[in-house]
């Protein structure tokens, strides 16, 4: 060890001695020698050594020199200057590389807390160099877009050896500049109390991070490494890296990396990196791969990345990537992931999936919705909804329906959804031989095209049979049928359509059926009914 100390000494002082006192004539090369020739002439008069890459440097560009330098740091100054390069000296070294160029910023989200950066940078962005890469800090940014990058506490930086040394101080500047309460608080092992402020820290608590704080009652502190603990609830201006516990309540004014459990709520003013759990509420500015259980209500203010849980229902103001369960309802800004609910998703922008028992609502359909009914404002090409009502207003499937088929002369159908699922309803009559029936309709189907101009569609619908105008049910008596049409569209987005009709007919009153003339290919006794296959065909025009 104390030898390789004497040898970095003089090094040091060797080089330093070679940079700043050593006079440089390069006359001997000429006054427009090339890259190469006066990199090549310095390491054999002078012995300097040169690390490059070839490839990156312009080594036949002819270079302007002076009759004499004072100093190699000035020679080189001069040379790097004429072609756009520069050089670092690091031990006995003279690395030589382009000047990096401007590049576009890079949005990042960090791996730990920057609480700091979030209150105080919010309106000026912080650039950090890592290798060349500028980081500046985005108030919000949407998670796809977003690159992992590890902030540190100042003093303790894993990549530190890694960067050169004309960048170190601007970095210790900047992280201290990000954390400048964590990096001036003092540090404590434990704090043991009843209640604020008769604890060991006595009031000045909130002043300190403390590895362990247990605290009877109300325990306040500035920060925790550990473990935070109380009866009733804990109250911290700063950070928590490990567990909180409160019997009632948790209140933390910075982020979470760890967990955060209470009988009633958990509040966390920044961000969170791991679990909150509650038996009423969980509140966080933004969580990024992490959980949240409550019984009754979780609330993001901007983004959350993970899993949550309530009893009853969830917030998102901004982004939710991953899944969300609530036992009534969800609502977020721009979803990716999954909705799951009893009662009711609302999501501006989907892109994932929505599912609940009674209601979907989307402004924007990018991804799946299934409810009993389902609403979009606009939907895009792929996207599906499935549902016993669907409905996209702009850039769904939607079309009226008038024909007749072997059944029904005439019948009016409307369709609406997508064009991988729509829904089905349709109402039609039978006014032959003295006979007056109402015959209603709903089904579900797909579409598929074929070219830019004809389509097929597969419909499935099933029938019920009223005597009269709904005077009254035909009982035991219903209809299925398989109906593919195939349709042209013109300018006006009207079509002739046609196609045949596939039938299953079952009924337990054989004089119903013969009101009607179809001559069945197939018959099947049925217990107490028969059921009767028959092809038919339809013909329509849809707009």
């Amino acid at each position: 060890m104390k030898t390789r100390l004497i040898f970095l000494i003089l090094s040091f002082y060797w080089l330093n001695g070679n940079c700043q006192s050593a006079k440089i004539n390069l006359l001997p090369i000429g006054e427009n020698p090339s890259l190469a020739t006066t990199l090549e002439y310095l390491n054999k008069n002078y012995d300097v050594n040169f690390s490059y890459i070839k490839e990156q440097l312009p080594l036949e560009n002819r270079l302007t020199i002076h009759d004499e330098y004072t100093s190699l740091t000035d020679a080189l100054t001069h040379i790097c200057g004429q072609v756009n390069l520069e050089y670092i000296i690091k031990n006995q070294l003279v690395i030589i590389r382009q000047v990096a160029l401007p590049i576009q910023p890079v949005k990042i989200i960090t791996d730990k807390p920057i609480t700091d950066l979030y209150r105080n940078h919010q309106k000026n962005a912080i650039e950090i160099t890592k290798k060349g890469l500028q980081l500046p800090y985005n108030k919000f940014t949407p998670l796809e877009k977003l690159e992992m990058f590890e902030l540190l506490q100042p003093n303790d930086y894993s990549y530190y050896d890694s960067i050169p040394e004309l960048e170190k101080p601007k970095l210790k500047q900047i992280l201290e500049a990000i954390f400048p309460y964590d990096s001036i608080k003092p540090k404590r092992t434990i704090q043991i109390g009843l209640i604020y402020p008769l604890t060991s820290n006595w009031s000045g608590a909130p002043a300190f991070i403390n590895k362990v704080s247990l605290v009877g009652l109300i325990n306040l502190s500035g920060g925790s490494t550990a473990l935070d603990a109380s009866g009733i609830g804990n109250v911290t201006y700063g950070s928590i890296y490990g567990l909180q516990l409160g019997g009632l309540f948790n209140y933390t004014s910075d982020s979470i990396v760890g967990a955060q459990a209470a009988g009633l709520a958990n509040i966390t003013n920044s961000d969170l990196k791991g679990i909150q759990a509650a038996g009423l509420i969980n509140s966080v500015k933004s969580g990024y791969k992490s959980a949240q259980l409550a019984g009754l209500a979780n609330y993001t203010h901007n983004y959350f990345h993970g899993f949550q849980a309530s009893g009853l229902i969830t917030i998102n103001r901004q982004a939710l990537k991953g899944g969300t369960i609530a036992g009534l309802s969800n609502y977020t800004k721009h979803l990716e992931g999954i909705q799951l609910s009893s009662i009711l998703n609302i999501a501006l922008k989907n892109k994932g999936t929505q599912l609940t028992g009674f209601l979907n609502i989307t402004d924007s359909l990018q991804g799946n919705q299934i409810a009993l009914i389902n609403f979009a404002t606009k939907g895009a090409e792929g996207s599906n909804q499935i549902g016993l009502i669907s409905y996209t207003h702009k850039g769904g499937y939607k079309n009226i329906e008038i024909g007749v088929n072997e059944v029904s002369q005439p019948y009016l159908s409307i369709k609406t959804g997508t064009e991988r699922f729509y829904n089905i309803f349709k109402v039609g009559g039978q006014f032959t031989k003295g006979v007056t029936e109402l015959i209603t309709g709903y089904g579900v189907g797909t579409r598929a095209k074929i070219g830019k101009k004809y389509s097929i569609d597969f419909d499935f619908i099933g029938h019920l049979f009223f005597e009269g105008y709904f005077d009254s049910l035909v009982r035991e008596t219903g209809l299925f049928t398989f109906q593919p049409t195939i349709s042209k569209q013109d300018k006006k987005k009207s079509s002739l359509t046609f196609g045949p009709t596939f039938n299953i007919y079952y009924s337990e009153n054989e004089a119903h059926f013969n009101t009607y003339p179809i001559a069945s290919i197939l018959e099947v006794e049925i217990e107490e009914g028969t059921a009767k296959f028959w092809m038919g065909a339809s013909l329509g025009f849809r707009f």
